[in-house]
């Protein structure tokens, strides 16, 4: 068998740097059995991202489900797993597609199935001891479901809004998949969704996750410093696009957590700005939104910083109004507590900081909003934007061990006499940090500079 201390198997398993990475997983696999007392099948990614659209390729490291991912730390596409755990019992199966050199040398290393080798290798890195060929998953799951013994009932992970409305995405058409599958073998179990058990499972960080989640943040901050002091010689949003993802590459190999955002001026008031492209404009700002992944865990963090190294008067004021906002937001944060709850506050608060030092003293502002342009937060953690795509997180207490941005944003056409000058100018400000939820408040990860004097002065270091 091929000497394991020679393979590199660091992109298909994520071993979240810790001694005994398969008992981690197995735990965390034993503890959701536990919470089902039901079989569960659960399916890792099929597609990679853009797949669907070849010529929209777009890179990314990590192609896996975040369950299944969480789970299993396999980051390779077209494997199932089965957990048994009804009567009292425990019993996986991790079903992989088989060993294929051929398709190896065109697109890496893979866990397969197929010879004595390949799935020996496969229970050694993963730890998972029972492995078998894709190709017979079918049969074993009728053959577990029609033991007499035993209840026909399924648990199964899709998303799901309150009102009971599926988003048709890879997991909604894997399990309607298998459904059919199984009536055309006259099998009809009943089926659970998990989505809420898996919320409760993996949502709260571990001490793991929340070192790796303030590594990433870190690793952002250097970056963020290096930029900076690069200021003065780029010319274009792409330069800094270049700088920020260089000095990203350098500090991970997991690679952003999403497509950076690099707004200068107006560009800015685009909140899902993406052409990064734009000649820059020495007297504007420009919006930095971007994030990086340690291991499984995503960052994502915003700064809006002067291109020529010093705030406008205008830009200084507004700049500040986002920047309290963000504090009191802060300031908020605590189990129990919703993120619809934070959201509503931030801007109530943001609306009276804005009519008390920019409105009545003389400004006048153009928005294409009325007053919440975005939600404040979401969660992080396995997704830059993690839970459920429908976002029914928001209405849900805030537990400790949870990450969630914390991100005001002001947009639009402002202008102002100050000191009997006038400043006009279409601004997008937006300030990002992440926090952890604790016992006693929150724990904010990013230690990247926003205070403008701080800004101001690593321009002339």
């Amino acid at each position: 068998m091929n000497n394991q201390s020679t393979i590199d198997y660091s992109s298909i398993f994520f071993d979240d740097g810790v001694k005994n990475p398969q008992q981690r997983f197995l735990d965390r696999r034993k503890k959701l059995g536990s919470l089902c007392k039901d079989v569960i099948v659960l399916f890792a990614s099929e597609t990679q991202f853009n797949e669907i659209q070849p010529w929209a390729y777009a890179d990314h490291p990590i192609c896996q489900e975040p369950l299944f991912l969480f789970l299993t730390g396999i980051n390779q596409r077209n494997a199932i797993l089965i957990i048994d755990s009804r009567n009292n019992s425990y019993e996986e199966t991790l079903f992989l597609p088989k060993k294929d050199p051929k398709k190896e040398f065109w697109d890496g290393l893979q866990f397969g199935s197929g010879n004595n080798e390949s799935v020996e290798t496969a229970k050694q890195v993963t730890g998972v001891q029972n492995i078998d060929a894709t190709s017979i998953f079918m049969d074993t799951l009728c053959q577990k479901l029609n033991q007499s013994n035993s209840q026909q009932s399924l648990s199964l992970y899709w998303h799901e809004s309150v009102s009971n409305k599926p988003i048709k995405d890879e997991l909604y058409i894997q399990k309607t998949r298998l459904l059919s599958r199984l009536k055309r073998k006259k099998i009809n179990p009943n089926t659970t969704n998990i989505q809420y058990i898996q919320w409760d499972l993996r949502l709260p960080l571990d001490d793991v996750d929340k070192q790796h989640l303030r590594n990433a943040n870190q690793m952002l901050t250097t970056a963020f410093i290096t930029l900076i002091k690069e200021m003065p010689t780029l010319e274009k949003e792409n330069h800094i696009h270049g700088v920020l993802q260089g000095e990203l590459i350098k500090q991970t190999p997991y690679g952003n957590a999403f497509p950076s955002i690099i707004a200068n001026g107006k560009n800015a008031a685009t909140l899902h700005y993406t052409a990064n492209n734009s000649r820059l404009d020495k007297n504007a700002m420009v919006l930095l939104d971007f994030g990086v992944c340690n291991f499984s865990m995503h960052s994502d963090i915003s700064r809006t910083i002067p291109v020529n190294g010093r705030y406008t008067p205008l830009q200084r004021l507004l700049y500040s109004i986002v920047l309290s906002t963000q504090y009191y937001v802060e300031s908020l944060v605590r189990p129990g507590i919703t993120i619809q709850t934070l959201n509503s506050k931030c801007w109530a608060f943001l609306e009276e900081q804005l009519d008390s030092l920019f409105l009545k003293k003389g400004g006048k502002m153009k928005r294409h909003y009325d007053t919440q342009p975005h939600f404040v937060s979401h969660l992080l953690g396995r997704q830059t934007h993690d839970g459920d795509p429908f976002r029914d997180y928001k209405t849900r207490p805030l537990q400790v061990g949870w990450a969630i941005s914390n991100e005001p944003g002001l947009y639009g056409a402002f202008e102002i006499s100050i000191d009997g000058v006038h400043y006009e100018e279409v601004i997008g400000i937006r300030i990002e940090d992440d926090l952890i939820v604790r016992d006693d408040g929150c724990e904010n990860l990013t230690g990247c500079p926003k205070e403008i004097l701080d800004i101001e002065k690593l321009y002339s270091i």
